[in-house]
């Protein structure tokens, strides 16, 4: 009787010269997108690293007073090293700029489709934005002030998804209006208001300051909900 499991038990690997085993096309293809998810994490790592230095320097010295030179040696690197990742400096500045942006965008992506009253959508709104200002603080003063370096298309994409970010407000407020549970007379300029008074956290937030970021988000919130004339 033929033992338990041998039956479908995988052949042995074969062997080459000097014992190297021989992959079998399966674990080749396998051994291949080990090594390009590796590559892919490698280069991220690369990536967020150059940018978290470009981002430092252009907060502490400005866009003008930092080169790629001063980047690389912040690194340890050389040029090359960050020419394989981003065309020129003003790349960099770019992706700094629009880095709050599409985070806060996501956040309220999440907050509405997590689903709920519109106090509760507005709600986990305002604490996933508080969060992504307080964690990208330095990127948000840079943005600030040397979004006006950027050329115009990328300056014009930047100001689009802020647009989109404050429609996206506008739009739980108009749902808070129709179902009763907000009372607002200008829903636009009520989610400028919030939208605002987020963002400019970074001017005054300091990380041992006297508010945490969770104390933050709640003082916040419920100031949003003054504006809102609703249960936030």
């Amino acid at each position: 009787m033929e033992a338990l499991g041998v039956g479908h038990s995988r052949p042995a690997r074969a062997h080459g010269a000097k014992g190297v085993a021989i992959l079998t096309g399966y674990e080749k293809k396998a051994a291949s997108k080990a090594t390009k998810s590796f590559r892919s994490e490698v280069a991220a790592f690369k990536r967020r690293r150059i940018l978290e230095e470009a981002c430092r320097l252009f907060y502490e010295r400005g866009y003008a007073g930092t080169t790629l030179d001063d980047i690389a040696a912040a690194l340890n690197a050389t040029k090359p090293l960050i020419y394989a990742h981003f065309n020129n400096k003003g790349e960099l500045l770019y992706e700094i700029c629009i880095a709050a942006t599409l985070q806060s965008l996501e956040a309220v992506e999440v907050a509405c489709a997590e689903g709920g009253t519109s106090s509760q959508k507005l709600l986990r709104m305002v604490r996933g934005m508080v969060k992504v200002v307080v964690r990208n603080q330095a990127n948000l003063a840079v943005q600030i002030r040397e979004e006006k370096q950027l050329p115009p298309a990328e300056a014009r994409e930047i100001s689009t998804k802020q647009k989109t970010l404050d429609e996206r407000i506008r739009r739980v407020l108009n749902e808070g209006i129709a179902s009763g549970e907000f009372k607002i007379e200008d829903p636009g300029l009520a989610a400028l208001c919030i939208g605002g008074m987020i963002t400019w956290i970074f001017y005054w937030y300091r990380d041992h300051g006297r508010l945490s970021e969770d104390e933050i988000a709640r003082g916040v919130s419920r100031m949003a909900r003054m504006i809102v004339g609703g249960k936030v």
